[in-house]
């Protein structure tokens, strides 16, 4: 769900928001949306402890991706360098212009 809200927010914040909130409407529909869960949330708290103690806070949103992916056993496929910070992540490390498809891979 997070990942979904991040992708409306890219679409409306764009030069072009009607004609990216509709492509990315219909993307997300094909997808099967995972819902954030009380283990998540576990996940999420001892995550955003961690990174806390290590001195190397990350975006909200950025954790409870961290987090999800944590409790699923998933691969992040990323550009962004902040979740190099979260241990136990399994990352595979892309260039920007396929990370907003294969970001929806969480959502999967």
């Amino acid at each position: 769900m997070v990942v979904v809200g991040e992708l409306l927010f890219g679409a409306e914040n764009s030069t072009r928001p009607l004609q990216n909130l509709s492509r990315y409407l219909e993307f997300i529909s094909a997808c099967v949306v995972v819902p954030l869960g009380r283990e998540t949330a576990t996940t999420y708290a001892r995550t955003r402890l961690a990174l806390k103690r290590k001195g190397r806070p990350i975006p909200m949103n950025d954790v409870w991706i961290s987090a999800q992916c944590l409790e699923h056993d998933w691969v992040l496929v990323t550009d962004d360098k902040d979740f190099d910070y979260v241990d136990g992540l399994i990352l595979e490390h892309c260039q920007a212009r396929s990370v907003v498809l294969i970001s929806l891979a969480v959502i999967a």
